[in-house]
């Protein structure tokens, strides 16, 4: 399928949308809208509520309705990867799908870009490697379990993981030790105790729970689980600061919140669809700022 031919629907019009549980807070519609404009598509980009027990239904209707493509948020990735007809080899090792293209006949394929944001974002913030880190990787779902792995894949010498289901993390673990024996991998005990002294002895905490994404919700951990010399990552973006932000910076950490892995895995996302480079300056601007901020 040629480029041209992925722009559009036989409406004329390119339909895509993030499915999510909660969706209201995304700002990938906002992203994409800016991305569209600025190179002139007839596009548009929805956003749909969608509990995991829904998505297949959705998923056909999404087919139906003659949409392009989709993007699959919170919790809806791990499920994506059973549902779709073919999987991407970065989806099937992340363990999920955070992007569909339908494809000829409505033929779902899914992938995974999130791996491709956070190292991308990363790099932006002032690390351009991972190689030989310790990694403590805060909450095991979907998002984390394929952050763990990318970590792993980038060389880290140490991935730890923190859930408050031990169970979760000691999965996510044997996943990562199962693809990257050569890493050393620990499941931690649930418990603030146990996660504070992980994080001190960390160089990248990744923060990947939805703590945080409501009004006063507080940190995951305080912020004496921090030091200088080492950095935060929240995949939250719904504020520049998020609440585990402010305690990293307290603690003397440096921090960076999700709009970077936002931005560039939802470009990923679009060269998918549709073979063309997105107007990543335009995306950008529809999102905001996202610097890498450090401790005053």
């Amino acid at each position: 399928m040629s480029a041209t031919d992925r722009d559009t629907n036989a409406h004329g019009l390119a339909r895509y949308a993030v499915l999510g549980h909660p969706v209201g807070h995304s700002l990938s519609p906002r992203m994409h809208a800016a991305n569209f404009a600025a190179l002139g598509m007839k596009a548009t980009y929805e956003a749909f509520d969608v509990p995991e027990a829904s998505l297949a239904d959705r998923l056909a209707q999404c087919r139906q309705d003659g949409f392009t493509g989709l993007n699959l948020t919170i919790p809806l990735k791990a499920r994506a990867l059973t549902l779709v007809d073919e999987a991407a080899p970065d989806a099937r090792m992340l363990g999920g799908v955070n992007t569909i293209l339908f494809g000829g006949a409505g033929r779902m394929a899914g992938y995974n870009t999130d791996g491709f944001g956070f190292v991308t974002s990363l790099s932006e913030a002032g690390l351009p490697s991972l190689k030989g880190l310790r990694v403590l990787i805060l909450g095991c779902g979907g998002t984390g379990r394929a952050l763990a792995l990318t970590c792993a894949q980038a060389g880290v010498a140490q991935v730890l993981l923190a859930n408050r289901t031990a169970a979760r993390a000691l999965e996510v673990a044997e996943a990562v030790r199962a693809a990257f024996p050569d890493v050393s991998v620990q499941a931690l005990a649930s418990g603030t105790d146990a996660w504070r002294a992980a994080s001190l002895q960390s160089d990248l905490v990744v923060h990947t729970t939805s703590q945080g994404l409501n009004a006063g919700d507080v940190a995951l951990l305080p912020s004496d689980a921090f030091r200088a010399g080492q950095t935060l990552f929240d995949a939250v973006y719904t504020a520049q600061r998020t609440p585990i932000m402010r305690a990293a910076l307290t603690g003397g950490a440096a921090a960076i919140n999700g709009l970077g892995m936002l931005l560039h895995q939802g470009a990923q996302s679009f060269r998918i669809w549709t073979g063309r480079e997105p107007a990543l300056a335009a995306m950008k601007a529809a999102l905001g700022p996202s610097p890498r901020v450090m401790p005053t």
